[in-house]
């Protein structure tokens, strides 16, 4: 259990083409995908980038016997992008301050734990 795990080439591949499509989405619109919307509209450009691709080649044979609904070169690939642009966008979030806000009950929880009655 534990220890360092490498991802393989094409998981590699399919993290970079998402950050690359992430930022630029993030840079035509100006925002901070406040809707989930604009997380669909992201993970499917993402998912369209790699249509014709050579991504999860070892999957190829696998792939022949499959229906396309059942085709698990794509169920791998769409399992990737979801995870990471939910990893990323969780990070994004978590780090800026603008979006990061306390409310009300969160900044005045001490004072009123502390206050004495």
């Amino acid at each position: 259990m534990g220890g360092l795990c490498y991802s393989t080439e094409s998981v590699f591949t399919v993290c970079l083409k998402s950050e690359y499509i992430l930022k630029a989405y993030i840079k035509e619109n100006g925002l901070y995908f406040t809707r989930n919307e604009d997380i669909v509209i992201v993970k499917n450009r993402i998912l369209k980038s790699f249509v014709d691709s050579n991504i999860f080649s070892e999957l190829n044979d696998h792939a022949i016997a499959q229906t396309p609904t059942l085709n698990h070169r794509m169920l791998l690939l769409k399992a990737v992008i979801e995870k990471y642009v939910n990893v990323r966008l969780h990070s994004e979030h978590k780090n800026n301050p603008e979006l990061n806000k306390k409310s009300k009950r969160q900044k005045r929880n001490k004072l009123n734990l502390f206050e004495g009655h």
